[in-house]
């Protein structure tokens, strides 16, 4: 479970909605948050003097009273590095966050998030989770009643069913669990009636499977979810699900870096533009180096 939080905190109005995200999932999740903002270069303070520290405290005001205003019981650090990303990394392995919450691009709608400059640095440097607060949040009731999740059998999606059943659970919010299987030939298919029934088998075969995962996965919840399964490009569906709740949670791709984000097909499709706040969980850490004899003396491990 979510340990500790870290917000990324810059005044705007899509800084409050991430403080917004952050507070309520902390508040679920009985986790510490803390607000992390750095100073704004060309930030004039109210006493009109524009000395570096004169300017961290100005800032330093402006993110205590969002503070006290949308989530009284976070800390709050402010620095004067004016890199948001380079900010929210060094923090969160100073503190070892297992989430970092952002506010979404302004380019994104009203009502949709989308990531920015400052969410694809955090990508490839962040040893946390990654959230993402949809646009004008802070100006709308903040119940978190829905959350859906994406889930494809792997361990990645076996991690983000875990925390959104979590989530789920202390929200008494409805979970639906969404499993995509992509057809593995095109539904245009050469060839005579027997090639296009083959096709057909191939493709209930498939549903079939994929179903029987989610539902071993559903069965191991410890509350009641709803299991929805269906044919597509993952992406795509699963931005229209996030269209009809207030949280998505997704893994990270199945390769690349251990506990970093590495977005597949259906990330970068939900990053680029998702109809709710979305959630993307981590890689695990590897487990610790094995080593073990083979019959012919050699020695292997896992690294």
């Amino acid at each position: 479970m979510l340990e500790h939080i870290l917000v990324g905190a810059d005044g705007s109005p899509e800084g409050r909605d991430a403080v917004v995200l952050g507070a309520a999932i902390a508040e679920l999740a009985g986790a510490e948050l803390t607000l992390v903002g750095g100073c704004y270069r060309h930030l004039i303070p109210s006493s009109g003097k524009l000395d570096s520290e004169s300017r961290l405290e100005e800032f330093r005001r402006r993110i205590t009273s969002e503070r006290d205003r949308y989530a009284p019981v976070a800390q709050v650090e402010v620095t004067a590095d004016e890199d948001a990303a380079r900010a929210l990394c060094l923090h969160a392995r100073r503190l070892r966050a297992d989430l970092v919450v952002i506010g979404s691009s302004r380019r994104a709608p009203a009502g949709r998030c989308a990531i920015g400059r400052t969410g694809r640095h955090l990508l490839d440097e962040i040893p946390a989770g990654l959230a993402i607060a949809r646009r004008g949040l802070h100006q709308s009731a903040t119940q978190l009643s829905t959350i859906a999740v994406g889930y494809d059998g792997g361990a990645e999606s076996a991690q983000a069913l875990e925390l959104a059943e979590e989530l789920a659970a202390a929200a008494d919010a409805a979970l639906l669990v969404d499993t995509i299987y992509e057809v593995p030939i095109p539904a245009l298919v050469l060839g005579g009636p027997e090639m296009q029934q083959s096709f057909e088998e191939l493709r209930e075969d498939e549903r079939r499977g994929a179903l029987e995962v989610a539902e071993r996965a559903v069965a191991r919840t410890s509350r009641r979810s709803q299991l929805r399964v269906s044919v597509g490009q993952p992406g795509l569906e699963l931005r229209r699900v996030s269209e009809g709740v207030d949280l998505m949670v997704i893994g990270s791709r199945r390769w690349g870096p251990f506990a970093r984000i590495v977005l597949g097909g259906a990330g970068e499709a939900l990053t680029t533009d998702c109809g709710s706040s979305l959630i993307v969980v981590p890689h695990s850490p590897p487990e610790p180096d094995v080593e073990v004899t083979t019959t012919g003396g050699a020695r292997c491990s896992n690294a």
